[in-house]
């Protein structure tokens, strides 16, 4: 039998971004016009079977498709997922902030945030499933620096 403090910590940690009174703005305010899309709508399976668009500043979109690899401190990736066949109905997002060397480097240095459908942070930090599969899939890997530009 857990201890019920012990319980409630772990229950209240897993909420913390969202019960946050000044939580954590990663998206800017102007994403959607300021940010270009680099991959159409699509099925993904690695995120749940969502249909996701991709989509990066103007000045990392070459970067993005095709290097020089790695991303700059601070490039965003914008991954908006949308519920399975129905690209206008918003789910949620998954952003992917470049963090100084050092940060995580079992993950590119990357930062995983997930968002819900109004921008507000549900989870973040360093993600080892999202570096997993970042780091391995065929059409990511650590060669693109966990980004996944491929089809």
């Amino acid at each position: 039998m857990r201890p019920p403090l012990l319980v409630l910590a772990v229950v209240l940690s897993a909420c913390a971004e969202v019960d946050n009174p000044n939580p954590q703005m990663v998206l800017p305010m102007d994403y959607r016009t300021a940010f270009v899309q680099v991959q159409n709508c699509g099925s993904s399976s690695d995120h749940s079977f969502m249909d996701v668009i991709v989509r990066v500043r103007p000045e990392d979109v070459d970067r993005y498709r095709s290097g020089p690899y790695p991303f700059p401190q601070g490039t965003l990736i914008v991954k908006e997922e949308y519920r399975p066949g129905n690209c206008g109905d918003l789910f949620g997002y998954t952003v992917m902030r470049k963090e100084a060397s050092g940060y995580f480097p079992a993950g590119g240095d990357w930062q995983w945030f997930t968002l819900d459908s109004a921008g507000t942070v549900l989870k973040s930090g360093m993600q080892a499933p999202c570096a997993s599969c970042h780091g391995s899939s065929p059409n990511c890997g650590k060669a693109h620096d966990y980004s996944c530009p491929g089809p």
